[in-house]
């Protein structure tokens, strides 16, 4: 039997849940000033619950994004909000909350801000350096892109490893109320957006492991692609962050394991990519 905390987040969730789609009526209805202001006015009401934050992080902000076709107002919009978190941030506001919201709106309306901003505060990295181990939870993978492995730290990596696990062990998207989601459709987008994050975020963190000789989180990340999916694509993101951290000999494991599970144009696919591998 539920809780009384319980049934009061159900309820809070369905309370929430009953806003969006009144938001997402007004927004087809192409009444977007009120869209807006519903869309904000649940942004705010929904911060602190924690059954929502997911929708609120994703979907609620991308659909004010999105309206920015027809009404200029709604990115403008999310650029004053991302603006004020920048000014908290700067006034040394380094709550968990404050920073995922900042992130997701960059992630939305500019991802290249992100570093620039995570640049801005590591100039003075010795005040900062509690907001900057929260922002690079965010910005890691902007990071590892940027090959700036030294900045992560291996406890850095367990914490992502497993971020990307909590993709494959619990299905994230599972149990939303179904005013929440974006109907039969958007959650097929969903699952394909939850499949690509976890094999680009895998091989980004492999590639990291690999610079930074950390065998233990190297094969846990392995196991974790290989148990989740045998593909040409899930395998050729493992191939391509060996190649580009130099770790040429475990680029050629990786081709011969793949070639060993696949057959026709997967590992075709794979084939064709071994030959890109430098002598």
């Amino acid at each position: 039997m539920a809780t009384e905390q319980e049934a009061e987040e159900t309820r809070s969730e369905e309370h929430l849940s009953d806003i969006l789609a009144e938001a997402r009526r007004l927004r087809a209805a192409q009444d977007f000033e009120l869209a807006l202001q519903m869309y904000l006015h649940l942004f705010e009401e929904s911060r602190t619950s924690e059954g929502f934050a997911g929708v609120r992080l994703s979907f609620v902000i991308s659909e004010i994004h999105e309206m920015n076709a027809y009404f200029p107002n709604a990115t403008q919009t999310l650029l004053q909000l991302r603006n004020d978190r920048e000014e908290k941030m700067r006034g040394g506001d380094c709550s968990e909350i404050m920073i995922a919201e900042w992130y997701a709106i960059n992630e939305q309306i500019d991802p290249s801000r992100s570093i620039e901003f995570y640049d801005e505060m590591k100039k003075n990295e010795k005040e900062n350096w509690v907001m900057l181990g929260e922002m690079r939870k965010h910005v890691w993978t902007e990071l590892v892109r940027l090959q700036r492995y030294r900045e992560l730290n291996d406890d850095d990596l367990y914490m992502f490893f497993m971020a990307a696990a909590s993709i494959v062990m619990a299905e994230q998207f599972v149990g939303v109320p179904e005013s929440m989601k974006p109907g039969e459709e958007g959650m097929k987008q969903t699952y394909k957006l939850f499949r690509t994050k976890f094999l680009d975020e895998s091989s980004l963190l492999f590639e990291c492991a690999l610079a930074k000789n950390n065998e233990d989180i190297t094969q846990r990340i392995y196991q974790l692609v290989a148990k989740y999916e045998h593909s040409a694509e899930s395998y050729s993101g493992l191939i391509n962050a060996a190649i580009r951290c130099g770790a040429l000999n475990c680029a050629h494991q990786i081709t011969d394991d793949a070639k060993a599970q696949l057959r026709g144009e997967e590992r075709a696919a794979i084939e064709e990519l071994e030959q890109t591998i430098p002598e």
